[in-house]
C-alpha cells in the first residue's frame, strides 16, 4: 500500500465507526420531512405548480430514505444487526424497495461488480464496446433507448418502484414471504390512504 492511500484511510477511518444515535437523528429527521412534504403536497392539490414542486421535493426526500435503506442492508446504518434489518423493513413501505431482495440483490451486485461474466446480477446492463460494435442494429437500437437518462433517471424508477419491485429478481432466494408480507403491506397503506 503507498503512503497516499495509507494516509487517505487514516483520513477516513473516523467516519467508519457506526452511531446508532446519530443515524436514528437521521433517519426520524428524514422521515418527518417526508411526511411533511407529502402533507403539503396533499394541501395544495389543485394547484399543478405547487402540487408538483413538493412532488418533486419528495422525491428528492426519498431518495435519501432509500439510502438510509441502502446502509441499513449493508449493516451499517445501526450497530445491532436486527435493528438494520427492522430499519430497513420499515423503510420499504416508504421506499417501495423490498428489504430483504434489495439486500440480496445489491449484495451480489457488489459481489459481482466489473465481473462481465456475472452481468446478470448487477442492477443496469451493460455491453462492452466489442459487444456494442458486434451487436446488430436492432441490440444497439434498444441499448441505446435503455441507457438513455430519461429511461433511465425519469422514465425507469417509476416502473421499477410499482412494478418490477413487485416481483423482483432473485425473489425465491431472498425470501419469498418477506416479499408477499412488504406487498400487502403495500396494498393495506394505498388501501387506508384511498379509503380516508
Amino acid at each position: 500500500m503507498n503512503e497516499q492511500s495509507h494516509s487517505l484511510r487514516q483520513f477516513t477511518r473516523a467516519y467508519c465507526t457506526k452511531n446508532t444515535p446519530l443515524a436514528w437523528a437521521h433517519l426520524l429527521g428524514t422521515v418527518v420531512v417526508f411526511v411533511a412534504v407529502l402533507g403539503l403536497a396533499l394541501a395544495s392539490w389543485g394547484n399543478v405548480i405547487l402540487t408538483g414542486f413538493w412532488m418533486f421535493a419528495a422525491g428528492v426526500v426519498g431518495v435519501r430514505l432509500y439510502m438510509l435503506q441502502h446502509e441499513a442492508g449493508h449493516g451499517t446504518l445501526m450497530d445491532k444487526t436486527i435493528m438494520n434489518t427492522r430499519v430497513g423493513v420499515a423503510l420499504s413501505f416508504l421506499t417501495h424497495c423490498p428489504f430483504h431482495q434489495l439486500k440480496y440483490n445489491h449484495n451480489l451486485h457488489h459481489a459481482h461488480i466489473g465481473d462481465l461474466d456475472e452481468r446478470g446480477s448487477t442492477e443496469i446492463y451493460t455491453m462492452t464496446v466489442d459487444e456494442f460494435r458486434r451487436a446488430n442494429w436492432w441490440d444497439r437500437l434498444r441499448y441505446r433507448v435503455y441507457r438513455n437518462p430519461i429511461i433511465l433517471f425519469v422514465i425507469g424508477p417509476p416502473i421499477l418502484a410499482f412494478l418490477l419491485y413487485r416481483l423482483p429478481k432473485n425473489w425465491r432466494d431472498s425470501g419469498p414471504w418477506s416479499l408477499a408480507i412488504h406487498n400487502i403491506g403495500l396494498l393495506v397503506m394505498y388501501g387506508t390512504i384511498l379509503l380516508l
